[in-house]
């Protein structure tokens, strides 16, 4: 997962040298939404995008980012109660995305949509009364959400500051859990201009 992640930064950063270019940086925090919730708490994650600006409004770009969820260390399964320890689960989305910015004032509105892959991968260790063992599975899946921030123009400057929130729908392989699951995020970042 961390090899997907590098080599797509590295394919994001040579091209940030064009004209109309801006790339962002941000800390994320995420938490899991409806059956996804069931399984997995909040956690941190990072996010990065590069975005081209063709007209006043509109942009478009590519975003990728890690974002980690950590699980609880106890469950009951079968009347059975296991012990799982370092349990936690990484994902990692590659997206195309579209916005558009409402105003040019120096603080932009914007909502878009994101659309691509997400990889998955899920880690934990068990122990109960008939022994113990590790699990690791990953799976990668199409999946899609809705984007809503703010940019912060600080006047010439070419950097400025951005808040959004999102939700990104990653429809699950597992056997056990067949519907759509989801989380949400907020994401504080920082924004360069190439222009």
């Amino acid at each position: 997962m961390k090899k997907i992640l590098f080599f797509t930064v590295m394919l994001l950063l040579p091209v940030a040298t064009n004209a109309q270019l801006a790339l962002k940086v941000g800390l994320t925090g995420n938490v899991a939404v409806g059956n996804m919730s069931d399984f997995w708490d909040g956690g941190p994650g990072v996010d990065i995008n590069l975005k081209y600006l063709f007209a006043k409004h509109f942009g478009v770009g590519i975003s990728t980012g890690y974002h980690h969820f950590f699980g609880d260390d106890g469950k009951k399964w079968d009347d059975e109660y296991v012990d799982y320890d370092d349990v936690g689960q990484g994902v990692v989305p590659i997206h195309l995305f579209f916005q558009y910015l409402i105003g040019q004032k120096r603080f932009q509105p914007y909502f878009g949509a994101e659309l691509g892959v997400s990889r998955v991968e899920t880690e934990y260790t068990f122990e109960f009364d008939g022994g113990d063992g590790e699990y690791d599975h990953d799976y990668t899946n199409f999946s899609y959400g809705p984007v809503l921030g703010i940019y912060i123009n600080f006047g010439d400057s070419k950097v400025g500051a951005d808040i959004s929130t999102r939700l990104n729908f990653i429809p699950s392989s597992s056997d056990y859990h067949k519907e759509k699951s989801f989380y949400a995020g907020l994401t504080l970042g920082l924004v360069f201009r190439f222009w």
